[in-house]
């Protein structure tokens, strides 16, 4: 139950991000340090939910192993 929670938080997480930067070229075609900004923290949102993800597979393994 826990990791298909955390699955799915990299997956929704992944589709905000999306979000956000279509929303963003949309915005401005044009190279903007705010928009570089705004699109590299969405994206670090995404790692960090799949690190997430991935310590708690590992917790759910250690406690089947051992």
């Amino acid at each position: 139950m826990f990791l298909t929670f955390a699955t799915m938080q990299v997956i929704i997480t992944e589709v905000i991000n999306t979000a956000i930067e279509e929303a963003i070229n949309l915005n401005t075609k044009q190279f903007h340090p705010i928009a570089k900004i705004a699109k590299d923290v969405s994206a670090g949102a995404v790692v960090l939910s799949a690190f997430n993800a991935i310590i708690i597979a590992i917790f759910i393994m250690i406690g089947k192993i051992g």
